[in-house]
């Protein structure tokens, strides 16, 4: 489609209804979405947790079940970062 809008939403994506979660962890995230600050991040840590809403007309592939509403759009750290 072109021109179509899609709303990200800062958030702790959950397996419960997000598909295609990336590698890596994230217990370092707030339900916000977002590290709070002064945490000690490394590795593949994700540092912005961020969904878009799927369409109820696209299957992802075959992935999609009913419950999945959303698609994780997060930012990881790369691997060979560090910081607080």
């Amino acid at each position: 489609c072109i021109g179509m809008q899609v709303v990200e939403e800062f958030e702790k994506p959950t397996r419960a209804n997000t598909l295609k979660l990336k590698h890596g962890t994230y217990d370092k995230l707030d339900e916000d979405g977002l590290v709070a600050p002064g945490v000690r991040v490394s590795g593949e840590d994700i540092i912005i947790g961020k969904t878009a809403p799927i369409a109820p007309d696209v299957d992802e592939m075959g992935q999609r079940q009913k419950f999945h509403t959303k698609r994780d759009v997060s930012t990881p750290l790369r691997s060979t970062e560090n910081g607080i």
